[in-house]
């Protein structure tokens, strides 16, 4: 799973490069090498950290941070140590530091560390040693000790054997980059840390989840305005951002139906939308020499303007006339009868709605001769032809002014592919037949139809709605740790 481990248990912890909402952020999963005193060892994979020396060493403790701050955007962190052994005269504290925080003595003898110390259970901030405050037990060689930080409230708490100690420290000051961090005090003292990797004995899922729950009371207890009152500036704002939404997404019957309703006019907004619908109604069903005719009709101009749309058009346009589905396309001066909707590469007739011309049938009528099927074929060969024409023309003349977008270039090798396979259906370049692929020529064209109309191509609603995502973001890049606990989806809904 690449940085993310998957517990035993179920759950995940991130490790290493994590994508919050939108940013990257680094999450500590091991000790520094390099941030660490002297008498420190860090092995087995930077998760050991082993206290060395010739004699008791250096009397005030030596200490190790993680290899990375801990990001707010995490909302709670948490990671156990197991003392595999507290040394040959004890000594051991876990807890958390700045990078400011000497590393020549345990975690929370300063301003700028937190600590839980083995000796007398004690906690400390900026306190000298053995002048800590009562927390909770001592603790000993096979204790697994958790520390969790939690940025709904800025408080650190510390586990132990999987039993939550209460809160230790509230009200850490904001903005401060803090470290996992241990310290050890005499030789052959031992830990072995676990950031995610391992199942760990405290349920910190269950205790995410609860917090998310109370996230969600805080926000439902949010006053919203009271319809009940009939007041016209909201309600005119409320059916304005249905309207718009509603006409924006084609619903043209349900906005009439609402404008009714609402005693709203909207008759000239539907028949744009009616337009618009029509126009992309074609070029989903393949009809894209129809689609570029209205196109032109609705909405002088806007293939002039926008040459490479114009050339994303002619391309599937070349896709939808080999395949057979664009029905309407017409070579110049051409009066050969209408071509079967099949793939014309292999001669073959398809089912219409005017017959099957493979089993000789035309609902009824007479059968159709070889005559007039040879007529049919030539007729489909010379659509492809001079359809295929037009493309490359267009094309030649884009990349003669150098206006061509390169993965414009890649569409249009890839169209004249087809007529190289007998069966363009079951070719290696086959995809650009399925139906999919018309929704991303719709799309480019809805967006310019949308731009040429003066219409935003987001609704009220979808703006709204991107607004408030994009407020989580900013507050979680921001380090507000809440947000964490806000699912956008589970609210809305």
């Amino acid at each position: 799973m690449g940085d993310e481990e998957k517990l035993s248990n179920g759950t995940i912890q991130c490790l290493g490069d994590t994508l919050f909402r939108g940013f990257e952020a680094i999450v500590p999963k091991g000790w520094s090498m390099s941030d660490r005193f002297s008498y420190i060892s860090v092995s087995k994979e930077n998760l050991r950290v082993h206290f060395k020396g010739q004699n008791e060493g250096h009397k005030e403790g030596a200490s190790v941070r993680a290899t990375h701050p801990i990001p707010p955007a995490c909302g709670l962190f948490y990671f156990e140590v197991k003392i595999v052994s507290k040394g040959r005269e004890g000594g051991v504290a876990v807890g958390l530091s700045t990078q400011f925080a000497c590393l020549d003595q345990l975690p929370g003898t300063e301003q700028n560390s937190y600590g839980y110390h083995g000796t007398d259970g004690f906690k400390y901030h900026n306190n000298e040693p053995g002048q800590g405050k009562a927390y909770g037990p001592s603790f000993t060689t096979g204790d697994v000790i958790g520390v969790g930080l939690n940025f709904t409230d800025n408080s650190c708490f510390f586990t132990k054997n999987g039993h939550h100690l209460g809160v230790a420290f509230s009200d850490l000051p904001r903005g401060w980059e803090l470290y996992p961090t241990v310290g050890l005090q005499s030789v052959g003292g031992m830990i072995d840390a676990n950031f995610g990797q391992h199942p760990f004995m405290f349920d910190v899922e269950d205790m995410k989840k609860e917090l998310g729950m109370v996230m969600r009371n805080v926000i439902d207890q949010v006053p919203l305005p009271d319809m009940s009152t009939n007041n016209p500036d909201i309600c005119f704002d409320m059916e304005k951002v249905v309207m718009t939404y509603l006409l924006h997404n084609g619903y043209c019957g349900t906005a009439s139906a609402f404008a009714s309703a609402t005693g709203q006019d909207v008759t000239g907004e539907v028949d744009v939308v009616n337009r618009r619908q029509q126009v992309l109604s074609l070029v989903m069903e393949g009809q894209i020499s129809q689609a570029m005719e209205l196109t032109e009709l609705y909405y002088p101009g806007l293939l002039d303007d926008q040459p490479n749309l114009h050339l994303v058009l002619r391309v599937r346009q070349f896709v939808e006339v080999v395949s057979g589905a664009d029905s309407k396309y017409h070579c110049e001066d051409s009066e050969l009868p209408e071509p079967p909707r099949r793939s014309v590469i292999m001669g073959e007739a398809m089912e219409t709605d005017c017959g099957d011309f493979s089993n000789g049938l035309t609902n009824g009528h007479n059968k159709v001769d070889a005559i007039q099927q040879d007529e049919l074929r030539g007729s489909t060969l010379e659509r492809i032809l001079d359809c295929g024409r037009k493309l490359h023309s267009w094309h030649a003349r884009l990349a003669t002014e150098n206006t061509i977008c390169d993965q414009y270039r890649d569409m249009v090798r890839d169209a004249f592919s087809l007529i190289a396979y007998a069966d363009p259906h079951s070719s290696p370049v086959g995809w650009q037949l399925e139906p999919s692929q018309r929704e991303v020529v719709a799309d480019l064209l809805r967006e310019a139809i949308l731009r040429r109309t003066n219409v935003n191509n987001k609704t009220v609603l979808e703006s709204a709605v991107n607004y408030a995502k994009e407020l989580l973001r900013l507050m979680e890049a921001y380090g507000i740790g809440k947000v964490a606990f806000v699912k956008f989806n589970d609210v809305v809904n």
